[in-house]
């Protein structure tokens, strides 16, 4: 009997092997259908990360806090990319509640701010963002950070995917 290869070794590193756990679902770490929720209030900098992601996520876009949240209750995105400083309602306070709602909790946030100071890095992550971007950014920078995001989301969501499939299986043979 062959062994199904559940990791792939490149360049020294070892990787999970995606297909071995959803068949065409991932390509180049990036998922298919894949939404990501761009939120600045700065119009310049959402066409530049919308001209940049567009090409392998689907967009959605919001200027202010209470745009993002509406939007979010509207359909859920797989990453939000947010600013930091936003009219109505701060990134903060938007990250703030989402983490406490049980349908949003689990959504990765990354903070993009001009803030660069330990305290608002920390803060973010205390808050329970992802990741932190200092602006002005590098949109080499940005993709890579999205991507990683992605396939750990992905990860997380695959292992809970077939934790639940293991239990029903040992449900049956019970």
């Amino acid at each position: 009997m062959q062994e199904k290869n559940i990791f792939m070794r490149k360049e020294g590193l070892v990787f999970a092997n995606i297909s071995f756990f959803k068949k065409d679902s991932m390509r180049m770490g990036r998922e298919i259908d894949t939404e990501i929720l761009i939120v600045d209030d700065n119009i310049d900098n959402l066409n530049v990360l919308r001209g940049v992601l567009k090409n392998d996520y689907k967009i959605r876009i919001a200027t202010n806090g209470i745009e993002a949240l509406a939007s979010i209750n509207e359909a859920l995105p797989d990453l939000i990319l947010l600013d930091v400083h936003l009219p109505k309602l701060s990134g903060f306070e938007v990250c703030s509640k989402l983490k406490k709602q049980e349908k949003t909790k689990k959504i990765p946030v990354i903070f993009l701010s001009a803030l660069q100071d330990s305290y608002n890095r920390l803060q973010a992550f205390k808050l329970g963002a992802v990741d932190y971007i200092a602006k002005p950014f590098e949109m080499a920078e940005v993709m890579a950070r999205v991507k990683i995001h992605m396939y750990y989301s992905f990860l997380e969501k695959e292992v809970n995917r077939l934790n639940r499939r293991l239990i029903e299986n040992q449900l049956e043979i019970l």
